[in-house]
């Protein structure tokens, strides 16, 4: 979803400009541009290291496995 900065309602921005609320932004919020979710970046992040022999196949697999990831192949 892309952000729309029009849908904001008027109240909320006003309490930001007063410094009364902050913005949260969770980790999902860049994968609209194309970036990676945090999982995706680990495998991508595991899948190089081993490609690169940073890593043996085995460590590769087993880092995936502890963040719960689908290893590559």
């Amino acid at each position: 979803m892309a952000f729309d900065a029009t849908r904001i309602p008027d109240k909320l921005k006003q309490a930001y400009k007063e410094k009364r609320c902050a913005v949260l932004v969770g980790a999902g919020a860049s994968a609209g541009a194309g970036l990676p979710m945090w999982g995706q970046l680990l495998n991508l992040m595991i899948t190089e290291a081993e490609h690169h022999l940073v890593i043996s196949g085995d460590k590769a697999r087993n880092t995936a496995n502890c963040f719960q990831i689908p290893a590559s192949s």
